[in-house]
């Protein structure tokens, strides 16, 4: 098995012992989306979408979203502003109802963030622009704090949003 078949394996295996450890409160799932990221993060009945992938992947996702019965996303995160993160969100953006777009605030000159941008706005998303020590009012018993970036470098790898969810005595961190 490849690296990556490994890590899907255990992301899937995480995934299924973070429902059951938490109770029937609190869901994530880690979509494959290719060669991108993208998980959505289910508690008392809120959605979160944390990254889209990669363009190519964004009809495959919405249809995944659709399968789990999602019709609201209550929050649309972008760790940073590169294909491989936000391809997808324009089609998210055009399939649900959006209602928080949270980044990092940092501005890209590409085509496809003009795009979802421009989406965000379309949808009349509220645009949270996050950084650490923030903390994003999911639900009342999921907590998601911002732990990165502290500061914007101007390098988006490690500009990225960073969120821990924690519920009860279980805490994710996305990096």
């Amino acid at each position: 098995m490849s690296g990556s078949g490994w890590i899907g394996l255990f992301l899937f295996i995480f995934a299924l012992a973070l429902s059951a450890s938490a109770s029937e409160n609190l869901t994530a799932h880690f979509i494959d989306v290719s060669q991108g990221d993208a998980a959505l993060v289910q508690s008392e009945g809120k959605n979160m979408l944390i990254d889209a992938g990669p363009k190519s992947s964004g009809r495959r996702l919405v249809d995944y979203l659709k399968q789990q019965n999602v019709t609201t996303l209550d929050y649309l995160v972008a760790s940073h502003p590169l294909d491989d993160h936000i391809g997808g969100m324009t089609d998210v953006l055009e399939a649900f109802d959006v209602k928080n777009y949270v980044d990092n605030g940092m501005i890209h000159s590409s085509d496809l963030y003009k795009d979802v941008i421009s989406a965000v706005i379309s949808d009349q998303a509220v645009r949270m622009i996050a950084s650490a020590g923030m903390t994003i009012p999911f639900t009342n018993t999921t907590r998601v704090d911002v732990i990165g970036p502290h500061r914007i470098t101007g390098h988006l790898d490690e500009d990225s949003l960073v969120l821990r969810i924690t519920m009860n005595n279980i805490s994710v961190v996305f990096p």
